[in-house]
């Protein structure tokens, strides 16, 4: 039996098919564009997008996949703007050739990565746990939204098990894609200004990649009759600042200091911490990285890779 990857060429997906590869698991990956290097691994590679429901039923029937790690789709918020169909095509209608291909064949288990972007903005910064309704303002929150919906209303009808985890703001090796943590890593090096827009006192819940494989990993593991809920929050159970990153930042690259240039209030783009309560229960996850340790080995990448 094997494990579907979707995703597979992204930060998450790509750790994650080796690590079940090294665990034992027969390991078949998707992605529109595929790492070749996997397949020294013994990873079965497939070039093909979640949105040809032909193509998964296929993949999931020829390779009699047992579970599904649902790791594919886009990713941050950055083309809501300017294609909310495309949002909309791959987040939730891929999740609907997930979930349909899974119940016809099925499937043991789906974990599907969502985010916390969709709790949406807050009043204040009180603590977020996942009885807090989804109110994300825009298209990439709006699709998580409805692909857990989807994913819920399988799990009550069909019997599937299915898992959202809700990513707080993923960072680390393999994010080489517009994010604060690597901007700020970058204009440090290159002592130059960051403008933001935002406040000195902006927020978010950050979480190291690796911890967010040791929670796939528990999702995956755990009896689905300890998992008493449908969703759970991941973060690093921090909840930094960014003048504190920033700080962590000017440590970590020996700068001194980074320069930053901040727009609005501190007050904008409110978000609690997430709490980590449900998944300590019923998945035993406790992240292991500190923002520093998590920085130190992200700039080790970033050296290597990227800069």
């Amino acid at each position: 039996m094997s494990i579907l990857v979707t995703g597979v060429n992204g930060m998450i997906g790509y750790p994650m098919a080796l690590k079940f590869a090294k665990l034992g698991r027969r390991v078949i990956g998707l992605d529109i564009e595929i790492p070749t290097e996997l397949e020294k691994m013994g990873i079965q590679l497939i070039k093909g997008d979640i949105t040809q429901a032909d193509l998964i039923n296929d993949v999931i029937e020829s390779n009699r996949v047992n579970s599904i790690l649902h790791a594919g789709g886009i990713s941050g918020p950055m083309l809501y703007k300017d294609d909310p169909y495309k949002v909309f095509d791959v987040n939730s209608n891929g999740t609907l050739n997930i979930a349909e291909a899974a119940r016809r064949h099925d499937i043991k288990r789906i974990v599907f990565l969502s985010s916390f972007v969709a709790y949406g903005e807050q009043e204040d910064q009180s603590i977020v746990d996942e009885s807090r309704m989804q109110c994300g303002s825009n298209s990439y929150a709006a699709s998580k939204i409805s692909a857990e919906n989807i994913l819920r209303s399988y799990r009550e009808i069909h019997k599937l098990e299915t898992v959202s985890l809700r990513l707080g703001a993923v960072y680390g090796p393999r994010r080489t894609t517009d994010c604060l943590v690597r901007r700020l890593i970058k204009n440090s090096i290159n002592n130059e200004v960051l403008e933001l827009g935002f406040g000195r006192d902006w927020s978010r819940p950050y979480v190291y990649v690796d911890d967010v494989l040791d929670a796939i990993q528990l999702a995956f593991e755990g009896p689905f009759r300890n998992l008493k809920q449908g969703a759970y929050n991941i973060s690093g159970g921090i909840w930094p600042t960014i003048s504190d990153i920033a700080k962590i930042v000017a440590d970590v690259t020996h700068s001194g200091s980074v320069n930053l240039q901040c727009g609005r209030t501190p007050n904008d783009y409110l978000i609690g911490p997430l709490d980590l309560e449900a998944a300590r229960r019923d998945l035993n996850f406790k992240p292991r990285y500190t923002m520093k340790r998590g920085i130190e080995n992200y700039y080790e990448w970033l050296q290597e890779n990227a800069f």
